[in-house]
């Protein structure tokens, strides 16, 4: 119970710690306009930051025009709004009698519009590319601004005419800036509020895994495409709505300059980073300490005309000092360690099923000529449920799930496959063997969708799926392994598994935001410690997959998996780097999966574990099948030990 408390005093005393500054400045400097209006300043800007960081902390997409959205929000909601809304034409009297208090339902919408539209054009592109794009979109917000005068008011911009009545806002007590000041904090809670949502839910962990890494990602049946528009639409709608904030505190919306528009876009990429990206609380941080910072005197005296050295001198200092941001260098404080985020939920663990033996590893890659030595491999733990959904494609024991026909695929002129023919049958282990660049591994990334052949065909239960997206493939039950192992570093070692089960969830952005999928995130944490517990791993649930030993790696990718519950799964290399003990651990684990119905196609290099485990073993020589089998067939095959394992068939390989 202690522990229990103290987690939750660890949990929320960042909030408690925010709300209790609000409630203690506005009272405080009620009196004192300068700082009152420095507080609703530094509001506005914790929420546009923490819009930016949906977009720059969750996808890794840098925008350099959000301040655009901005713009956009304050001329949505403080003047568009009223003005459609107030004339009663199309609005019953209650709302035409309080049709600015409807401004932020316009700037979610205007903001989120053109959020969705330059995504759409610019999120298939990458680094430079997409910052450009948005770079571009800061620039012509101006000019639109001067196109359109006689509606937006050129450079100079609009008064804004009707604007809410905060006076009778909460704790204003008649102040009109007292009200502007608690509307401020409570949309800031609300942008927060919807923030820490996304951070925990399957959405959030979609938008995260394709910012560390977008194969894994699409492998695992996440769209990334998708999910980068629904981010940088989110992010304009939150930006927007601070936006319409400003509209109150100023009573005026303007797009400035080009350049105004620059700066500004560039002070929320500095108060996040400031702050820590991909953090909660970094943006607040960092507009906090951004505000009333520059708000001080000697500021206001000696440098307020030179906030672009402020802001390049601060990217500066943080990029070389703490490259984490402020909250990310407070958490590693010496002493202080903080869980990954998707330990925020503590949950009890079965206990592991597997109680071998968890050795070191050996690091380096096997050698690519293994020799074929005889020795007996224990037998698996016992089966495994593997029931997918109703809607994959099904076979019965002994038929062919997996069916590749004359695929060929070629890098620079060399085919590395070239014509292949591969048959998989239901519940069984396939295994492919076959020298360094004979075309296994590129076998793998054809079946899985992350390349596409140049010919030929691959049919799952009998479907063709040639065509069909790698995310797409992920939700028909095709799972996978990388020879290079691909977890997600900056993830818990739990998100990694709940992010490997994406599509085992069904809630949207929008049920995510609102936090109405509780129920399912507990179906699938449960889901989740249990496939970590199979794979000897639930007292690492809450660390960071970065800091799990390579052994370690290789069994929670395997863990993230399983966690799509699929109908087949493809090891690619599974036991490069692992000693002994390890290997034993894996070669078990697959015979409990084979035992469950689970259908394996094995990559490997070590022979004798796929002598000892495989049911059939397809050689590849050069892309072109060599010989195939069951393992004493095709290990005594003459070709087969000329071309691949050597003239000594009990030889060491090279």
């Amino acid at each position: 119970m202690a522990d229990r408390a103290q987690a939750l005093a660890v949990r929320w005393w960042p909030l408690a710690a925010l709300v209790g500054f609000m409630l203690w400045l506005g009272p405080s400097q009620a009196g004192n306009r300068k700082w009152l209006d420095l507080g609703v300043e530094a509001m506005i800007l914790a929420t546009a930051a923490t819009g930016l960081n949906v977009a720059l902390g969750s996808t890794g997409l840098l925008s350099l025009g959000h301040a655009g959205f901005f713009v956009a929000g304050g001329y949505a909601g403080a003047v568009l709004g009223p003005y459609l809304l107030g004339d009663g034409s199309i609005a019953p009297d209650f709302v035409v009698r309080n049709a600015p208090w409807f401004g932020p339902v316009f700037a979610v919408v205007v903001g989120a519009g053109l959020g969705t539209a330059l995504a759409l054009a610019c999120c298939h592109l990458r680094g430079f590319h997409l910052t450009a794009v948005t770079l571009a979109f800061g620039f012509g917000v101006p000019a639109v601004a001067v196109l359109a005068a006689d509606q937006l008011g050129g450079l100079a911009g609009r008064t804004v005419e009707r604007i809410p009545d905060t006076r009778n806002a909460f704790l204003a007590r008649g102040h009109t800036l007292a009200g502007v000041y608690y509307t401020s904090a409570v949309f800031l809670l609300v942008a927060l509020w919807l923030a820490r949502n996304l951070s925990r839910s399957r959405s959030g962990r979609a938008l995260t895994a394709v910012r560390d890494g977008e194969v894994a990602a699409r492998t695992s049946g996440i769209d990334p495409y998708r999910h980068r528009v629904a981010a940088f639409a989110m992010s304009a709608a939150v930006v927007a709505v601070a936006g319409w904030l400003s509209a109150l505190r100023t009573l005026s919306v303007s797009s400035g300059s080009a350049l105004d528009v620059q700066t500004e876009s560039f002070r929320y990429v500095i108060t996040v980073t400031v702050g820590g990206v991909g953090t909660l609380a970094g943006p607040v941080v960092g507009a906090f300490l951004l505000t009333f910072g520059l708000g001080l005197d000697v500021f206001q005296q000696h440098l307020r005309d030179k906030l672009g050295l402020v802001f390049g001198g601060l990217a500066l200092a943080v990029v070389a000092l703490a490259p984490s941001g402020l909250v990310g260098a407070a958490r590693r404080l010496p002493g202080r360690r903080c869980p990954a985020r998707a330990t925020l939920v503590s949950r009890s663990v079965p206990e592991r099923a597997d109680p071998a033996d968890q050795s070191g590893e050996t690091p380096g890659r096997p050698p690519a000529r293994p020799t074929l030595v005889g020795r007996s491999v224990p037998e698996g733990a016992g089966p495994t449920d593997q029931r997918g959904p109703a809607d994959r494609p099904r076979t019965d024991p002994g038929t062919v799930l997996l069916s590749v026909r004359g695929v060929t695929r070629s890098f620079g002129g060399v085919a590395a496959l070239d014509g292949l023919d591969v048959d998989v049958v239901q519940g069984s282990v396939h295994a492919l063997i076959g020298p360094n660049g004979s075309g296994k591994s590129t076998f793998v990334n054809v079946v899985t969708g992350v390349e596409r052949p140049a010919g030929g065909r691959v049919l799952l239960a009998g479907a063709d799926i040639t065509d069909v997206a790698a995310h797409r493939r992920a939700a028909l039950g095709v799972a996978r392994t990388f020879q290079g192992v691909r977890v997600w570093h900056r993830m818990g070692v739990l998100e990694n598994v709940l992010a490997g089960g994406h599509v085992r969830g069904r809630a949207g952005l929008g049920r995510c935001l609102l936090g109405l999928d509780r129920a399912e995130e507990s179906r699938l944490r449960a889901r989740a410690s249990e496939l970590l517990a199979l794979v000897g791993l639930e007292t690492r649930a809450g660390d960071r997959a970065g800091d799990l030993t390579l052994a370690e790696q290789r069994r929670l990718e395997l863990a993230r998996a399983l966690a799509a519950e699929p109908a087949l799964l493809l090891l690619d290399e599974p036991l490069a780097g692992l000693d002994e003990a390890e290997r034993d651990r894996l070669v078990r684990l697959v015979r409990s999966l084979r035992s469950g119905g689970l259908t394996v196609v094995l990559v490997e290099h070590h022979v004798e574990t796929v002598l000892a485990l495989a049911d059939t073993v397809t050689v590849v020589h050069q892309g072109v099948k060599l010989a195939e089998g069951p393992p004493a067939l095709v290990a005594g095959d003459a070709l087969v030990q000329e071309a691949y394992l050597g003239p000594a068939s009990g030889g060491g390989g090279a």
